[in-house]
């Protein structure tokens, strides 16, 4: 008796539980034409659930619990809609989205970004939550509570060279772009984030697509694919000025402007920082500068637009790592820049740096030709240059083709030298693509890419213990790094 009287108020337990939820209908239509609106973002707030309008622009949320939400529904070529609502309600929620008087960036972004619906793995970070944690690290800091994602530092204190991993996988092996435009080096793959300090502060949206990404323009991304979408014009001027100090005397200082929309059409966005770090490792200091400017012409169906951003660092070495014999009793031991001095003691050489300036160009044109089909178009150069610098002890001289010192009976074939090892390089190439929606559940996407990478290296000799005649910039090697490749894609 006593497990049938508990069995029926479970139940009746149950059955309340279900009837304090309930159902919200809602649908999507354009607030012009009446037409339904298929594949509308839609999000409840303030639970976490999000949908996209089905074909017929309808959509719906099960499972609501009573009390007061708000909707947020956002479409390509329209502007977004926020909308409040009690639950329960027996009403339908009719959203009539309002088409943009202008063009906006994401059709810039349309070919490179991964649909709401697309069956992948994919975390899409919007400028809210990037500005909540950007508090002066690099950018794979901000990223590091994505799943799959590790990140590293190493300086320690993640300002200067840091990175990280997806799925294991490390920056060789996913492919990272800048408004589509390809980020990874041309002859490593690699992607140095120290190249470009502070560039969060720029950056509106974030989409990680983790697993075999898709690649519309670069490399194939084998691990996963990383999008950044810098800036986007405000509607309303704006000056915003910003400091931060944390651990490590690490300091970081911005500015960031914008003028909003001028005469309807025209809009600039910046920004200009400054960041230094003594790093948590011995030495592993970091003095970094960029800037990021940005200018559009934004009309009824066409954008120009072209950024222009740039960063500058100068870091101690600390790629070398912390022996494993030194983690236990000397953990911020850096072994980069060590020498014995002429009295027999350890010293630290205190030029031991990598110097470097990276320069990015990138022109954006953009058409809507009819309802159903847009196109557009992008140039981007690259310029590069900068040097590391090493105190090498016990080097032989043939390494550095010199011939060996005699002097009387004694041979010298070794020397301490100082020398640079520079990169002084070129990237740039164009890109097209076109968007035609056959239908509401089949869009086309296809475009073609053409890039140049030309990488001079060289090294020289500043200063060599054995060989005095030397002149201050010797070289001893040089060599060239030349690249071309040409892709195309079509996905739906």
């Amino acid at each position: 008796m006593l497990k049938k009287n508990v069995s029926i108020f479970v139940f009746l337990l149950w059955s309340l539980a279900t009837y304090s939820q309930t159902t919200l209908l809602g649908s999507v239509t354009d607030a012009n034409s009446k037409e339904p609106l298929s594949g509308a973002h839609v999000t409840i707030t303030p639970s976490l659930m999000a949908t996209v309008s089905k074909p017929d622009g309808s959509f719906h949320f099960n499972r609501l619990k009573p009390g007061s939400y708000t909707l947020t529904i956002s479409y390509l070529g329209y502007a977004n809609q926020s909308i409040n609502c009690d639950i329960p309600t027996k009403e339908q929620i009719i959203v009539a989205m309002v088409p943009k008087q202008i063009m906006q960036d994401e059709y810039i972004v349309t070919a490179t970004r991964i649909s709401e619906m697309a069956p992948a793995a994919v975390k899409t970070i919007q400028r809210k939550e990037i500005d909540q944690k950007n508090v002066g690290q690099d950018l794979p800091y901000l990223l590091q509570n994505t799943p799959s994602l590790v990140t590293s530092s190493d300086a320690g204190a993640g300002v200067g060279y840091t990175s990280f991993r997806i799925r294991g996988t490390d920056m060789t092996r996913i492919n990272v772009m800048v408004n589509g435009i390809p980020l990874n080096d041309p002859e490593s793959n690699q992607v140095y984030w120290v190249d470009l300090p502070d560039i969060a502060s720029s950056t509106d949206e974030i989409q990680i697509q983790r697993g075999v990404a898709t690649s519309s323009y670069g490399n194939s991304a084998f691990g996963a694919g990383v999008n950044l979408i810098t800036a986007t014009p405000s509607s309303e001027p704006y000056l915003q000025i910003a400091s931060n100090a944390g651990s490590f005397n690490t300091i970081r200082n911005n500015v960031r402007f914008g003028t909003g929309m001028l005469a309807n059409r025209i809009a600039l966005e910046g920004r200009l920082s400054h960041m230094t770090s003594d790093g948590y490792i011995d030495r592993a200091s970091a003095k970094l500068k960029s800037f990021f400017l940005s200018g559009g012409y934004y009309g009824q169906n066409t954008i120009f637009k072209l950024n222009v951003f740039s960063g500058y660092e100068r870091t101690y070495q600390a790629w070398n790592g912390t022996p494993s014999d030194s983690l236990s009793t000397n953990r911020t031991y850096n072994p980069s820049g060590e020498y014995i001095g002429p009295d027999g003691k350890i010293k630290y050489y205190q030029d031991e740096v990598d110097d470097y300036q990276q320069d990015h160009y990138q022109f954006f044109f953009s058409h809507v030709v009819s309802p159903s089909f847009s196109v557009n178009a992008a140039l981007h150069y690259t310029h590069g240059f900068g040097y590391y610098e090493n105190y090498k002890s016990g080097k032989n001289f043939s390494s550095y083709g010199f011939d060996n010192v005699i002097t009387g009976a004694d041979t010298i074939n070794k020397t301490d030298v100082i020398q640079r090892k520079y990169l002084d390089n070129d990237f740039f190439g164009a890109t097209a693509s076109a968007q035609y929606k056959v239908t509401n559940k089949l869009v086309l996407n296809f475009g073609s890419a053409y890039n140049h990478y030309d990488g001079e290296h060289y090294g020289t000799i500043l200063w060599a213990k054995f060989y005095p005649a030397i002149t201050p910039g010797t070289r001893w090697y040089e060599g060239n790094g030349i690249k071309k490749e040409f892709n195309s894609f079509l996905k739906t």
